[in-house]
């Protein structure tokens, strides 16, 4: 396969606290923030424009986040182990940096399985859960008191054999839902109507999905380790297939863990990691623009802002690495001024963990324990007295000088 050479370079390496498999990784619209999550219950929050980690915060493995998604660059969507869909905002204090904090409060807890992918839609303000054989969606009203309603729910299956649902994708000007099943492609256009896409393949695994900046352009990484690439309307994919690449891995890791993460760059390059630490950069054509390797790194997780690559690692000794990568020459620069180091830049940083508020649990004032003090005071002043003052029956002191 003819490769092209590129300058995509590290812009920075990012070594966190977090421990166990990332699950998900999103850089906000504005391109400020990067939030990496893990099936150990760490979420984190990078701000990207001060290199500085912004919050850590321990959700614990019983309801650690599955899936995120960005609403705006202070406020994120998190889909739970437990079907919990909570909603994070960033309080930002310009003056006075002690006084950030982050606020997470519970949205919808009406889903009692894992999310398994969650999708938002601004226009229409739309939020889409793929959990157990099952999507449901939601649309938020502006009546008071009225909130989020269920809009549709449906289950996935093709052929009347029921999939499980691995991405969610709105796109289009119409906000049609693209649905990433384990047995094939379907399109959610509105209530009612569901539309199986015709792949042309016998079977289409899918294991994750991607869709280009311009919406021309559908990205979808099977679960037989190979890159699908399909023109996209605004009515769903569209022609035959336009490519196939097939990704080079010899890790037997991939029976256990085959999603394979996949990404779009605002050039239309498509992104995709494999377990044995690489990143390929593809066209949409199949050719292969440049491969980034990270030895004995497994990689989990992908994000894209402009043409910036982000890059979610699972160490050795089980640590989460996060690495940035750039083809722009002044942003190289730019990260390696602000870091002070000749290369590579590394951020070895605070931890700082925030816990979500609890509504249900009052907090209780302190208990005034000062009377235990003035009664241990007169207990030992009676003991003396009692020791040293008092005679025994013949008279005599207790203690003789």
């Amino acid at each position: 396969m003819p490769e092209l050479n590129t300058n995509y370079r590290e812009l920075f390496v990012l070594k966190t606290f977090q421990r166990g498999r990332p699950t998900a990784l999103a850089v906000s619209p504005l391109g400020r923030w990067l939030c990496s999550t893990t099936d150990n219950g760490d979420l984190l929050i990078q701000r990207l424009s001060r290199g500085i980690i912004y919050c850590h915060v321990g959700m614990g493995r019983f309801d650690y986040a599955t899936s995120i998604c960005w609403v705006t660059d202070l406020q994120l969507l998190i889909g739970s182990s437990q079907g919990n869909i909570y909603v994070a905002t960033l309080n930002i204090d310009k003056c006075n940096e002690e006084k950030q904090r982050i606020e997470i409060t519970r949205l919808l807890h009406d889903v009692n399985s894992p999310i398994r992918a969650l999708a938002y839609d601004s226009n229409r303000k739309l939020l889409a859960l793929g959990y157990k054989g099952h999507v449901s969606i939601w649309r938020y009203q502006l009546q008071p008191g009225r909130g989020w309603g269920m809009l549709d729910i449906f289950r996935t299956n093709i052929n009347g054999v029921s999939a499980k649902v691995n991405s969610l994708d709105f796109f289009g000007s119409c906000s049609n839902l693209l649905l990433g099943l384990e047995s094939g492609l379907v399109v959610w256009y509105a209530k009612g109507e569901l539309h199986v896409v015709d792949t042309g393949l016998k079977v289409c695994h899918v294991g994750s999905t991607a869709i280009s900046t311009d919406h021309s352009t559908l990205a979808v990484s099977t679960l037989d380790q190979s890159i699908l690439v399909w023109p996209l309307s605004t009515e769903g994919p569209i022609g035959p297939l336009v490519q196939e690449y097939p990704l080079e891995s010899g890790r037997e890791w991939h029976i256990f863990e085959s999603r394979t993460p996949v990404a779009f760059t605002s050039e239309t390059k498509i992104v995709c990691g494999t377990l044995d630490g690489t990143v390929d950069l593809i066209t949409h054509n199949g050719l292969r623009i440049q491969r980034l390797t990270n030895a004995n790194y497994c990689t989990r997780a992908l994000a894209t802002y402009g043409s910036i690559v982000y890059a979610s690692f699972t160490s050795p000794v089980g640590y989460v690495v996060i690495v940035a990568y750039s083809n722009s020459e002044n942003r190289i620069a730019r990260s390696k001024e602000k870091c002070g180091l000749e290369q590579n830049p590394h951020f070895y940083l605070f931890n700082k963990v925030y816990r979500p508020p609890n509504p249900k649990r009052k907090a209780k004032a302190p208990k005034d324990r000062s009377y235990m003090a003035i009664f241990v005071v007169v207990l030992i002043i009676w003991g003396c007295w009692w020791y040293y003052g008092l005679d025994d029956s013949s008279g005599n002191p207790r203690i003789s000088s």
